[in-house]
């Protein structure tokens, strides 16, 4: 006596799970619903992770924390020059304003 085994189909184009019973290495015709064949379902084979790739992918993680870690450094420090620049344009149009200040109040005072 051969060992049945339920095999499930899903029709591509309305998405209906069909259930076929199947015994042995018994050949079947392919399931068609729609007017499309249906293609087998189920849930996929996992592999599990080599130690190599795991550590690859923990490295990869790492590296890209220590990306962003730096990005984000890098973000800060030119927003400082640029706070450091607008600081200095600032105290230099100050500097004119009171040179013109001085000049136009010797001239008034002649």
């Amino acid at each position: 006596m051969a060992i049945e085994r339920v095999v499930q189909y899903e029709c591509k184009v309305c998405g209906r799970r069909i259930d076929v019973t199947r015994a042995g290495d018994v050949y079947e015709e392919p399931i068609y619903c729609c007017g499309v064949q249906s293609a087998e379902s189920g849930a996929p084979a996992t592999v599990p992770m080599a130690p190599a790739v795991k550590k690859a992918v923990k490295a990869v993680k790492k590296a890209k924390k220590a990306v962003k870690k730096v990005k984000k450094a890098v973000k800060k420090a030119v927003k400082k020059a640029k706070k450091a620049v607008k600081k200095k344009v600032a105290k230099k149009k100050t500097a004119k304003k009171k040179a013109v200040k001085k000049k136009t109040a010797k001239k008034k005072k002649r």
